[in-house]
């Protein structure tokens, strides 16, 4: 029995609340390029050739980061007791989307709360505000007004944290949470903690290590399932981008048997490579969704135009089948009133047959769509 270990700990009993494309729904449930991801000023602009980090991500894919439960870590020294849950340290935000409203979950070991979250890209940053969290402390000989009812926090997406700044200085003295322990309190996000697999199941993603983690039913038994995107430890010299990293896409199971979790397929052609998204995106992966017995992959490609792609699964009888493809393009030099024209495109089981999971080739999507 051998142990895949993951980062943190994710709670089960969040769900995804992203719609998934099912053979069902119009391609207006395509999820839209955001105009920032698409904005010709930020990616094709010769006198700026190096890309903001920020840029890269489309908003689909920071809201889909975001969700879920987030931990204040230690930053010096070892994580204790102290930091632990009913610990004088510990914090929890659990961040979720109810009728398209953000809303946040606070918990110490003082306090429970909730209340919305607005999200803002600032000045090549991402801000996100918690409304409603009175600061702890504000020096009064600094400024007479009352004390701020709002935090902010920086989210770095490529690091997939986010910081607070609770202390400041001699010259402008405040404390924003009076539970935290730091002057700058980082929060990651909480993952499984371990899955432990057989060691024949070991075999296949030996080389890799969990970049992605989502989880739900996607096979219709009651039970919590993963679908996990691994990355290669290694980068591949000979691949089609220098020194990139591979994926590989890993569907996971709940057993009551030991080891407690079994792997039922894989894909390493599924999401491209860490730098084939092209000169405005970097790496392609926006994130996965799990939906009723449905899951979806989510990649963006393109430098000024971009084209969005979900490409979306359903089990049935057994298998993991291809059940629709939607294709969303914005056209950064077309722009009409203000706004980025976009199209979109779909295809569906009629349009393909039956392709299962591990079959599936993402190299061959553009040809599926020139007819």
């Amino acid at each position: 029995m051998l142990l895949f270990s993951m980062c943190g700990k994710k709670n089960e009993k969040e769900e995804s609340v992203t719609p998934v494309i099912t053979q069902e729904e119009s391609e207006q449930n395509i999820a839209p390029l955001e105009k920032e991801t698409v904005n010709s000023q930020n990616f094709d602009n010769e006198e700026n050739k190096e890309v903001d980090e920020v840029e890269k991500y489309s908003n689909h894919a920071i809201k889909n980061m975001l969700l879920g439960t987030w931990k204040a870590i230690r930053q010096h020294g070892d994580m204790n007791s102290d930091w632990a849950e009913g610990g004088e340290c510990y914090i929890s935000l659990r961040i979720e989307e109810k009728n398209d409203i953000f809303l946040y979950h606070f918990t110490s070991h003082l306090r429970t709360m909730s209340d919305t979250l607005s999200i803002t890209h600032y000045d090549h940053e991402i801000v996100l505000t918690f409304e409603g969290i009175e600061w702890a402390y504000q020096d009064e000989n600094v400024t007479d007004s009352p004390k701020p009812s709002n935090i902010t926090a920086t989210f770095n997406p490529s690091e997939e944290h986010f910081v607070i700044q609770n202390d400041g200085n001699a010259m402008n003295d405040y404390r924003k949470l009076g539970e935290g322990c730091e002057k700058y309190l980082f929060f990651e996000k909480e993952y499984p903690v371990a899955l432990e697999f057989s060691e024949e199941d070991q075999q296949l993603i030996e080389g890799y290590s969990i970049l992605h983690a989502e989880s739900g039913d996607i096979n219709n038994d009651q039970k919590l399932d993963y679908v996990l995107v691994l990355q290669s430890d290694i980068v591949d010299e000979d691949g089609p981008m220098p020194f990139s990293y591979n994926r590989k896409v890993v569907l996971v199971e709940q057993t009551n048997a030991t080891p407690p979790y079994r792997i039922m397929a894989t894909n390493d052609r599924l999401i491209e490579c860490s730098q084939c998204g092209g000169a405005g995106v970097g790496d392609p992966f926006q994130g996965i969704t799990i939906k009723d017995g449905y899951f979806s992959i989510e990649q963006l490609f393109g430098a000024c135009t971009k084209d969005f792609f979900v490409v979306t699964f359903k089990y049935e009888k057994g298998s993991f089948l291809l059940n629709s493809i939607g294709k969303n393009t914005g056209y950064c030099n077309q722009v009409e009133n203000g706004e980025i024209k976009t199209s979109s495109k779909r295809k569906k089981v009629q349009d393909f047959g039956k392709i299962e999971f591990k079959d599936f080739d993402f190299g061959n999507i553009y040809k599926m769509f020139k007819n």
